[in-house]
Formats: structure tokens, C-alpha cells, sequence
């Protein structure tokens, strides 16, 4: 059942409340809105000098987090090919510790917006990777959205150019693009592909279901893995 502080989810169409989350500006940082702490804490779990890795809203299983350029950007392949690179590098090293953590294997996902545009893809305007650690079968629920291609040793910005696309990592390694323009995909998709594949179809409404004890349960087992990749301090404890 829905309460007030999970009402209270649902963002300012304005406000980019990544930046303001990475920032720590508590006025906009939804974490801290559904969290309701006494005092102000950054809900960054890690980060290094160019990407944060924050809690979903809305987990769709613990330890779902988001990998996020600092810079605001429309999606990981709007960034330069080194910067993706990096992200992405961040990403994987990220996904072999939390598929120890919780024993389960990881997915990673992203629906890329294009580079210009007023269309946001996932309801975001700000690049952010899902990666989910759970066995859940996703890939035979959205293998025929569309003409999915291999994404091998090109980079994603090379096959996807300036379009909006959707990016799947099968926890096998494989990943596969799918380009949307000309077969839009619904902003939420591929969060309800994992929530019917999980069981729980209900739960793929981050605005509906934010779900925030598993929030704050990932925020806390998630800040004590050691990735390396130069991390810094994520203050998480800054009085607003």
C-alpha cells in the first residue's frame, strides 16, 4: 500500500534529480525525500572523479543500483569514447563484486535517449546504467522488441550514433542494442520485463512502488564494496 512519503516519489518534470542527488542538494534528492533522515546524507554509495553509483528507486531486487556520469548527460553513448569506456569499465567491475555479495548473477541495462530532442526515453534526462544482480530470466521477454545486434568491439556510440536506443548486458557477458526511433519502446520497459520475469509485475513502477527500506538497505551494503578504479570519499554524512 501506497504512504505518503512513497507519493512523495514521484519527481518535478524541472528538476534533474540525479545532479541534485550526486550534487547533494537535499531540496531535489529523492533518496533523501523517501528516506527522511534526521540529518542530510548523500545517498551516493560509491563514486570516482567522473561517475557516481547511487540506489534505484524502486529496486527491483536488493542491490539494484545505477552506474551515472557526473556530467549531465542523455545517455552513455553521448559521452566521449574514453568516458564511456571508463563507465562501463566501472560497471563491470561493479557487477563481479555484486554478483559475490548477493550471489546471483548480474544484468545491466540502460535506455539511452537521443542526443537532441525533446523525447526522454525513461522518464530521466540523465544517463544512468541499471545494474540488477538476480537469475531471473529477462532476455525470452524482450527478445522480440525489436532487431537487437550484437554489440561486440564497437563502440556503443558508434553503432547508435545520435538515437535513442536500449542497451542489455546478459549476465553471460553478450550485449545487445536495439535502436528505438523507428520502434518505440515504452519509457519503462525493460523494469517491466525484470518485474514479470521476477514475479512481481506490480513492482516496476518506481513512482508507485519506491520501496524504500530495500533503498536503504542497498545504499548500505553496496557503500562497502571496494571496486577500486581510484574511488574517493562519498561523504555520506553531510549535514544539509
Amino acid at each position: 500500500m501506497r504512504n505518503r512519503r512513497d507519493a512523495e516519489a514521484k519527481p518535478a518534470p524541472t528538476v534533474c534529480h540525479l545532479c541534485a542527488q550526486i550534487a547533494g542538494e537535499p531540496a531535489a534528492d529523492l533518496i533523501h525525500r523517501l528516506l527522511c533522515p534526521a540529518v542530510y546524507k548523500r545517498a551516493v554509495c560509491l563514486e570516482t572523479a567522473d561517475f557516481a553509483i547511487i540506489p534505484s528507486i524502486g529496486p527491483l531486487v536488493p542491490g539494484h543500483v545505477l552506474v551515472t556520469p557526473k556530467r549531465h548527460v542523455r545517455s552513455f553513448a553521448s559521452l566521449p569514447v574514453w568516458h564511456a569506456g571508463a563507465g562501463e569499465a566501472l560497471a563491470a567491475g561493479l557487477a563481479k563484486e555484486l554478483g559475490a555479495m548477493y550471489d546471483q548473477p548480474v544484468h545491466m541495462f540502460e535506455h539511452g535517449s537521443a542526443r537532441s530532442g525533446n523525447a526522454i526515453a525513461c522518464s530521466v534526462e540523465h544517463a544512468h546504467l541499471h545494474v540488477v544482480p538476480t537469475a531471473a530470466q529477462v532476455w525470452p521477454l524482450i527478445q522480440s522488441a525489436g532487431a537487437w545486434r550484437e554489440l561486440r568491439a564497437d563502440p556503443l556510440s558508434t553503432i547508435v550514433a545520435d538515437q535513442e536506443y536500449l542497451l542489455y548486458e546478459h549476465p553471460n557477458g553478450k550485449r545487445f542494442v536495439l535502436l528505438t526511433n523507428e520502434n518505440p519502446i515504452a519509457s519503462q520497459f525493460m523494469r517491466q520485463a525484470f518485474a514479470w520475469a521476477l514475479g512481481t509485475p506490480q513492482l516496476w513502477d518506481w513512482r508507485l512502488y519506491p520501496r524504500s527500506e530495500e533503498i536503504l538497505s542497498t545504499l548500505l551494503l553496496v557503500s562497502e564494496i571496494d571496486i577500486g578504479c581510484a574511488l574517493i570519499p562519498t561523504q555520506l554524512g553531510v549535514s544539509a
